[in-house]
């Protein structure tokens, strides 16, 4: 198995977003990469936890999962302000966090009277996301909205008339 940094940095500076970014945003997308990639350990030990359930403390996926929707939630938004995004990205990028953060807390406190709320709010703002992704096109952004993505097809043939 290769080394994070093999992977990781080259994926990182080849980021679209990043080309020609400041330091400064390199380094909060830096941030980003690393709590998404922490969350990616955290969600590979829940699948440890469903094989061998016996090595790990009572409760252990309750707080490992908890941890993972949280943490990826943080990553989001941090990537958000790494990639510099518009206001209805940033719209979308909250209620995705925030979709995140309810599972979170139905996964943490699963016997809790709120458990059903926090599920149901999660599956409310996911379904959401999903919504405004297709409304505002395949770029995903509100700001597209209503405008029919043209092909490159279409614009050599409108560029000819």
């Amino acid at each position: 198995m290769a080394a994070p940094g093999t992977w990781f940095f080259p994926l990182l500076l080849n980021c679209r977003y990043l080309r020609q970014s400041s330091q400064m945003t390199r380094q909060i997308a830096l941030i980003a990469f690393a709590l998404a990639v922490l969350t990616l350990g955290s969600s590979a030990l829940l699948v440890v936890w469903d094989i061998h359930p016996q090595l790990f403390p009572s409760h252990a996926h309750d707080y490992l999962a908890a941890f993972s929707l949280g943490v990826i939630a943080i990553a989001w938004i941090v990537w958000q302000a790494a990639r510099k995004a518009s206001g209805p990205d940033w719209l979308k990028a909250l209620l995705l966090a925030a979709a995140f953060v309810f599972w979170g807390a139905n996964q943490f406190w699963p016997d809790s009277p709120s458990a059903t709320l926090y599920n149901d709010l999660a599956v409310g703002l996911f379904v959401l996301d999903v919504f405004l992704s297709m409304a505002g096109g395949a770029g995903g952004t509100l700001a597209n909205s209503g405008r029919p993505r043209q092909s490159a097809e279409n614009k050599e043939t409108a560029a000819s008339l």
